[in-house]
């Protein structure tokens, strides 16, 4: 019954590991974003990504693995002069960079279509 009062906000992520890959991909997946429809943050674990970076108030994020993680600093991404992300969190545990396609959309007003080798 008291989780029903529970309105605070849950904060999910998927991370994906990839064991089986080759060092050159494994070099390359370090510096991709990956579209994430079932996030409900855009995450990078590298703080040279930011142009802004700030302490936030801690925010748990649920791992598919049922655990947890903290993260205390967020920030701005920009990847080109039309593409700025905000409140990236910012989580040095993660080994991939996230953007939650939900907040994208919502937050620069784009469309996103997803096709079988591209989107």
């Amino acid at each position: 019954m008291l989780q029903l009062l529970d309105d605070s906000p849950k904060h999910n992520i998927n991370q994906i590991q990839g064991h089986d890959i080759t060092s050159e991909t494994q070099l390359e997946g370090k510096n991709s974003w990956i579209l994430d429809t079932g996030a409900t943050d855009h995450v990078t674990y590298n703080k040279r990504n930011f142009i802004t970076f700030y302490k936030i108030k801690p925010v748990n994020i649920n791992l598919p693995n049922g655990s947890s993680i903290k993260a205390c600093h967020a920030g701005t991404v920009q990847f080109s002069n039309d593409l700025i992300i905000f409140n990236v969190l910012y989580i040095l545990e993660f080994s991939f960079n996230i953007i939650f396609v939900h907040r994208l959309i919502e937050d620069i007003n784009y469309k996103l279509t997803f096709y079988s080798k591209y989107c």
